[in-house]
């Protein structure tokens, strides 16, 4: 007879969590409940489901772990961690930014430009956050050109390590932001608009 060891989920002990880390952080925070790798092998479609009913946004890792949720049809915006350099129209990840549910983490300067280029290609906005890596990362220090500390340098008040700058591009090559970002597309040498 073989041991088979078994892990047992509690959704509602997870929904009670939930309200316990709302109840903390309180409205003025967002909360992003992260799923990636199939929600750390807990089921992301699961979690997922139970997760977007306190979450103000799901994390996941890829285009298709992205996908896999909104074919599911988990109504939440949904940020994708990994870089996206090119989406195809017909998979599920160009529905959810086309309607605006689906944000693509910027890593470097290769890639926004990429992203720009969808967003001109499609006609659409296409939400980001831009990741800003000060140093402090778990493998050293990665030599990205400087890129992160440089738009870090322009988040004026930033007393964090790491921030997530949110930017919306249109396919004029203006960039739309929130207002505290302005400094950062400055930093980058693009044009911005309130």
């Amino acid at each position: 007879m073989r041991n088979q060891s078994t892990l047992q989920v509690d959704l509602s002990g997870v929904a009670q969590n939930c309200r316990a880390i709302r109840s903390h952080i309180g409205s003025q925070c967002k909360f992003c409940a992260v799923v990636k790798a199939d929600g750390y092998g807990l089921g992301a479609l699961r979690l997922g489901s139970t997760l977007a009913d306190y979450a103000d946004m799901l994390a996941v890792y890829s285009a298709d772990e992205a996908g896999a949720l909104l074919t599911a049809g988990i109504r939440k915006d949904i940020l994708v961690l990994a870089p996206v350099y090119a989406v195809d129209r017909f998979h599920p990840l160009y529905r959810g930014m086309m309607g605006g549910t689906v944000h693509l983490v910027i890593h470097g300067e290769d890639q926004l430009r990429s992203v720009l280029q969808m967003a001109s290609r499609f006609g659409s906005v296409i939400r980001v956050q831009v990741k800003v890596d000060t140093g402090l990362r778990r493998g050293g220090d990665r030599k990205d050109g400087g890129w992160g500390r440089k738009v870090g340098r322009g988040c004026r008040g930033s007393r964090k390590k790491k921030k997530i700058v949110c930017f919306q591009f249109v396919r004029d090559g203006v960039v739309r932001t929130c207002p505290r970002s302005e400094s950062c597309c400055e930093s980058l040498g693009l044009k911005s608009s309130h």
